[in-house]
C-alpha cells in the first residue's frame, strides 16, 4: 500500500550517522569551519587574477594563490535570487523555484545550512541583498540569519550597508559562537551593485570625475562614451573597496587562527554590463559579462593552492562539492558535480545550464532566456522580449562577438536539444497553476482532481505556509487546499504582486484522462474560470481533458503571461493576470514529445548524454 503524502514533501534528511559510518572505533577527523563570501554584481573580468589590467583585485589575487580557481565558472541566471537560490541547494532555477520577483525558493529545495546544521555545524547567514531574506526562504537552517539592511528606514536602504560592516558583524557572531562547533558561514556583500557611488578616497581611484554615481542600467539611454567610461571606472573602484575589506576578512580570519582550518568560496552571483551587447546592468541577458562569475575555492591546508580549473562549471556545482570534502553524500536530486573531480588530468567536460526569467527595467519588461555552455560552445535563446538565437566559441572567441548560428547549425541543434532534454526534466507534466486577484486580501481555492489513469507524483511550486494539497501517490485523487494570498513587492514597492499557486503533475500514463471535479474560489457562486492551453481557452468546473492533449502543450511555463501582466506596478483596475486556473503541459523527455534526430543519436551517445 502506497504510503500517503501530505503538505509539501521534502527530500529525504541527511543523518548525521551517515557521516560517522565506520567510525565507531574511532573519533571522526575535525570538521573544516566554511565560509561562502559573495560579493554581489561581481563582473569575473575585472578581477586581476582573471586578466583585468587594473588593480582591482589584490586580495583576492592573493587568496587565489593558496586556492583553486575556476577560470569558466557560470552563475545560474543573471539576477540575484535566482542565482544565489542555486548556489546555496545545488539546483537549477527551475528546480529550487525561485525563477521571478515574485517566488520564493520552494521549500523542497534543501539549503547548505540544511544540511550542515543537522551533523553539527553553527550555522551564521548575514546578508545584504533583499532578494536573498526570510522573506524569500533564504533563512532555513541558520542559528543566526540577519538581513543587515532590515532596519534601514528608506526603500533603498540596503545599498547603504558596506562590506566594512557586514565583517563587523560577522566576526561578533563568530566571537560569539559556540567553541565546540565547526561553524558554517554565509556573507553577501553588496558593494559593487549600482549605483556606483564609492566612498573616499576609492571614489577617484580610477576617475577624476565621481560625480554622479555611476548607473550601469542607464547607460543604453545616455551611452555617450565618456559616461560609460566612467561608470566603469566608478564600478571599479567598488570592486576595489569590496576587495579590501575581503582582505580585512581574510586577516580577520588568520588573526583567530581560523584561516588555515576553513574552507573557503569565493564567488559572485552575477556580473554587470556596460552596452557590450547594447544593454547595462544585468537581469535582461544572459552574456557572458552577466554570467561569468568569479569562483575560487581554499580548502583546508591550501590543498592544490594555486591550481587553475579551465572546464566550465556552475554554481549547482558548490553544494555538491561541499558535501563530498565532508564525506557526506549528496543527494542524487541535486543538479551539481564533485568540482574536486576536475582537477586530473583532461576532465570531461559537463553541459552548464543558463536560466533568466525576470521583469526588469523602468519599463517593466519581461525577459525570458535559456542557455547551455558545453566544451568551446555555449547557445543561449532569448524568448522575450524578442526571439533571438546565438551560439558562440567562447574559447576563440570569449566576448561573444561572432554568432555562429547560421554557419554552425548541426553544433546548434545538439545543444539545442540537450538544453530542451534538461529543462523537460526539471519541469514536465501537466502543471496546474491558480492566481489570486489583486482586488482581495486572500481568496480559498480548493481545487479536486481525478484520473482514470494514476498520479504518480505531484511537486508544488511557490506555496506558502498555509497552503496545503493531499493525494496518494500512485492514487487516482489529488486535493488542493491553498490561501491565494496578493503581497508586496518587497523591492521596488510600486505596486501588488499576484500569488500564483502551482503543481506539477504526472499522470501515468501520458494519456490518461484528468477530471477537474470541483474548482471553487472564495465562496463565490459562480465558478472560478479554468484557462486551459497557451491560448488560455477559458472554461469551468466540472470538465476533463487528456493529460497529453496537443493544445495543451507550450514549450516553457515563463511565456504563459505577458510582461504587462507581470507587472508590479499596474493598477487593480488596470493590467493584471486574469484570476482562474491555468493548465497547460511542458514537454516530457520520457514521454517522446523530443525527438532526436537519428543522425545525432550517436553523437549525443559518445559525450554521455543518452
Amino acid at each position: 500500500m502506497p504510503s500517503r503524502s501530505t503538505n509539501h514533501a521534502v527530500y529525504p534528511l541527511l543523518l548525521a550517522a551517515t557521516f560517522l559510518a565506520g567510525c565507531s572505533s574511532e573519533d571522526p577527523p575535525p570538521r573544516p569551519n566554511i565560509v561562502v563570501y559573495l560579493v554581489d554584481t561581481l563582473r569575473q573580468d575585472h578581477l586581476g587574477l582573471y586578466g583585468y589590467e587594473r588593480e582591482t583585485s589584490p586580495s583576492v589575487d592573493a587568496l587565489a594563490e593558496d586556492s583553486i580557481v575556476f577560470k569558466q565558472a557560470y552563475a545560474t541566471s543573471a539576477w540575484t535570487k535566482a542565482s544565489t537560490g542555486s548556489l546555496l541547494t545545488g539546483l537549477h532555477p527551475r528546480q529550487h523555484g525561485a525563477t521571478s520577483r515574485s517566488s520564493p525558493l520552494s521549500s523542497q529545495a534543501k539549503l547548505l545550512s540544511e544540511y550542515l546544521s543537522p551533523i553539527g555545524y553553527f550555522c551564521a547567514g548575514l546578508v545584504t541583498n533583499p532578494f536573498v531574506v526570510e522573506h524569500w526562504g533564504f533563512n532555513r537552517g541558520y542559528d543566526v540569519f540577519e538581513d543587515l539592511g532590515e532596519n534601514l528606514p528608506s526603500v533603498g536602504g540596503w545599498m547603504q550597508i558596506q562590506a566594512e560592516q557586514v565583517n563587523q558583524r560577522a566576526f561578533e557572531v563568530l566571537d560569539a559562537r559556540p567553541e565546540d562547533q565547526p561553524f558554517f558561514l554565509y556573507l553577501h556583500s553588496i558593494d559593487p551593485h549600482g549605483p556606483n557611488d564609492p566612498s573616499k578616497p576609492y571614489d577617484t581611484l580610477f576617475t577624476d570625475n565621481p560625480r554622479p554615481p555611476g548607473v550601469a542600467s542607464m547607460l543604453a539611454m545616455r551611452p555617450q562614451p565618456r559616461r560609460v567610461k566612467n561608470t566603469i571606472a566608478l564600478y571599479d573602484s567598488e570592486i576595489r573597496y569590496s576587495d579590501d575589506q575581503f582582505g580585512n576578512f581574510i586577516q580577520g580570519l588568520k588573526d583567530r587562527g581560523l584561516y588555515e582550518d576553513t574552507v573557503i568560496w569565493f564567488v559572485s552571483d552575477h556580473g554587470e554590463e556596460f552596452l557590450d551587447h547594447g544593454r547595462g546592468g544585468h537581469g535582461t541577458q544572459i552574456f557572458n559579462e552577466v554570467v561569468e562569475v568569479p569562483l575560487i575555492l581554499k580548502l583546508p591546508g591550501q590543498d592544490h593552492g594555486g591550481q587553475i580549473v579551465d572546464t566550465p562549471v556552475s554554481l549547482v556545482d558548490v553544494v555538491v562539492t561541499q558535501l563530498n570534502l565532508l564525506e557526506h553524500h549528496a543527494p542524487e536530486t541535486l543538479a551539481g558535480r564533485n568540482l574536486l573531480q576536475l582537477l586530473g588530468a583532461a576532465p570531461e567536460p559537463a553541459p552548464v545550464f543558463l536560466d533568466l526569467n525576470l521583469v526588469a527595467g523602468g519599463k517593466k519588461v519581461l525577459h525570458v532566456s535559456k542557455g547551455i555552455v558545453l566544451g568551446d560552445y555555449k547557445y543561449f535563446e532569448e524568448l522575450a522580449p524578442e526571439p533571438r538565437k546565438f551560439l558562440f566559441n567562447v574559447r576563440e572567441d570569449p566576448g561573444e562577438m561572432d554568432n555562429l548560428i547560421a554557419s554552425l547549425p548541426e553544433k546548434a541543434s545538439e545543444l539545442d536539444l540537450l538544453l530542451r532534454m534538461q529543462r523537460s526534466k526539471e519541469k514536465s507534466g501537466l502543471i496546474i497553476q491558480g492566481v489570486s486577484s489583486k482586488a482581495t486580501e486572500g481568496t480559498r481555492w480548493d481545487l479536486t482532481l481525478r484520473t482514470d489513469g494514476r498520479f504518480v507524483e505531484v511537486t508544488p511550486i511557490d506555496l506558502e505556509a498555509m497552503d496545503s494539497y493531499d493525494y496518494e501517490p500512485g492514487g487516482t485523487r489529488l486535493t488542493v487546499k491553498c490561501l491565494l494570498m496578493p503581497h508586496q513587492d518587497n523591492v521596488v514597492r510600486k505596486g501588488l504582486l499576484q500569488d500564483k499557486d502551482a503543481f506539477e503533475i504526472r499522470v501515468d500514463p501520458p494519456d490518461a484522462r484528468v477530471y477537474v471535479e470541483s474548482n471553487e474560489y472564495g465562496g463565490l457562486e459562480e465558478p472560478m474560470p479554468v484557462f486551459l492551453g497557451p491560448l488560455r481557452t477559458k472554461t469551468a468546473a466540472p470538465l476533463e481533458f487528456l493529460a497529453n492533449q496537443g493544445d495543451l502543450k507550450m514549450d516553457d511555463l515563463s511565456t504563459l503571461f505577458t510582461e504587462a501582466e507581470r507587472d508590479p506596478g499596474s493598477s487593480v483596475k488596470g493590467i493584471f493576470i486574469p484570476p482562474g486556473v491555468y493548465v497547460i503541459r511542458l514537454p516530457d523527455a520520457g514521454s517522446g514529445d523530443i525527438e532526436i534526430p537519428a543522425a545525432m543519436v550517436d553523437r549525443l551517445k559518445a559525450l554521455g548524454y543518452l
